[in-house]
């Protein structure tokens, strides 16, 4: 067998690469080229599992906000039915930290279509944007204690 043929061409690739369309569609086309492997560091299947977590907390996010606007509007219209808790009746609770930090999801992690920055987490955030309750851990804390 020539030289030539033995030789491979080994492409390591980052999750920029992956996200931007242009780069996706040049690394599939190099599937059917004889001697190419493409090659996808560990890493870049973390941080593309981590987008994808993302974008489902972003769903819920929106469906927690509906969710408050809908009560919003029963307490203005239907303040028979609907019973918001009191501050007079809310316990004193330790701050649960956020699943998955705020910065990652918000575009400050510095996502482009050609880089990405491996570091997820921004400095830039004070310690309380980390460790206040969600919207969501406010409506199960409103949940729980209305049971009693």
């Amino acid at each position: 067998m020539p030289e030539r043929e033995k030789k491979k061409w080994y492409f390591i690739v980052d999750v920029g690469c992956l996200l931007t369309k242009e780069s996706k569609k040049s690394l599939q086309l190099l599937e059917s080229i004889t001697g190419t492997q493409l090659i996808i560091p560990r890493i870049v299947i973390r941080e593309l599992d981590r987008l994808k977590r993302c974008q489902e907390i972003l769903s819920h996010w929106t469906k927690a906000y509906s969710i408050l606007q809908w009560i919003e509007e029963c307490m203005v219209k239907s303040s028979w039915w609907i019973h918001v808790q009191s501050t007079s009746k809310t316990f004193p609770a330790a701050p649960t930290p956020p699943v998955t930090p705020r910065s990652l999801c918000d575009g400050s992690t510095g996502i482009s279509t050609t880089s990405f920055n491996l570091i997820g987490v921004s400095t830039n955030g004070s310690l309380m944007e980390i460790v206040s309750p969600t919207t969501e851990e406010h409506i199960l804390d409103i949940l729980f204690c209305s049971r009693e």
